[in-house]
């Protein structure tokens, strides 16, 4: 929280990706119905529960400015209040309609089977989303591989073996894992994600590292180079666009001077392809090249 508050980040690849961080204006605006609702509601009823849901939606806003990533999983907190103080106030305004319309001699236990209704309606609708999406991700999916994208799970699968030490050198962990697991192979570096790297690297170039972080920072490369050019690290991937450029200034690969595979110059490349169906489309990584280092 504290880096959050000094704004101690730069700018993430998911947001710029393709199908990536969505305008999330819906969410502010249902929430601030959902308010809106909490309000009026407060003024017939002494429940205070829909008042704190709103005080939670706003906690969940203020983290989303804070973060400042423009990326959903930062207003889960909003998103839930709202969903919450809709339904209980529409589930409470439903009972008291029926309560002051008894005379209608609405059937038994009326106001339960609407509310299953308004859930199976929801869910149906929802389903419906997703599978636009899985379609439009698939389409996305094909066209990569048609492309000549080569997917890193067959590159991993053709050029190691079960046991082997893998390094993938990327800002977002999802292009390691679950993949190493799955296929049983073992990380090479120390590190699971090298999003600290990118961010020092970028206060390194403003020059407004600390002693401190300086040596930190130093001290990362230098194990990370230990890593790599350990005799027992089969592949190396690494990040075209972000990564790639950090280690070829810290002088780590592409050296001419340097006789180990972390010289080749030219690597043959590869593609994560975020297969995954996720909701909404704010993949880390998605469609990012990575350069192949193989001893």
């Amino acid at each position: 929280m504290p880096i959050q508050f000094m704004q101690f980040q730069s700018d993430h690849p998911a947001i710029y990706g393709p199908l990536s961080s969505p305008n999330r204006l819906d969410v502010i605006v249902c929430y601030l119905l959902a308010s809106l609702l909490a309000i009026w509601h407060r003024r017939f009823s002494p429940d205070c529960l829909p008042s704190l849901l709103s005080v939670v939606g706003l906690a969940g806003l203020v983290q989303y400015v804070l973060q400042n990533e423009g990326l959903s999983r930062s207003l889960v907190l909003t998103v839930f209040s709202s969903f919450a103080i809709f339904l209980i106030c529409g589930y409470r305004s439903l009972c008291l309609l029926i309560e002051r319309t008894r005379d209608l001699h609405w059937p038994l236990n009326f106001e339960k089977v609407f509310l299953i209704l308004v859930v199976w309606l929801a869910s149906g609708y929802l389903n419906f989303c997703l599978n636009i999406d899985r379609q439009a991700l698939r389409s996305q999916y094909q066209i990569d591989i048609e492309s000549g994208a080569r997917p890193i799970e067959d590159f991993l699968l053709e050029k190691t073996k079960p046991g082997e030490k893998v390094a993938i050198i990327a800002d977002f962990p999802e292009a390691a894992y679950p993949l190493l697991l799955s296929h049983d192979r073992i990380i090479a570096t120390r590190l699971l994600s090298f999003r600290c790297l990118s961010l020092l690297h970028a206060r390194s170039e403003k020059g407004a590292l600390s002693p401190v972080l300086k040596d930190f920072y130093a001290k990362l490369l230098s194990e990370l180079h230990e890593d790599l050019v350990d005799p027992a690290c089969k592949l190396c991937l690494i990040n075209q666009s972000i990564t790639l450029p950090i280690l070829e200034k810290a002088q780590i690969v592409n050296r001419l001077s340097d006789a180990s595979y972390l010289a080749k110059q030219g690597p043959e490349l590869v593609r994560f392809v975020s297969a995954g169906n996720r909701q909404p489309h704010e993949y880390f990584g998605y469609n990012y090249d990575f350069a192949v280092y193989a001893p």
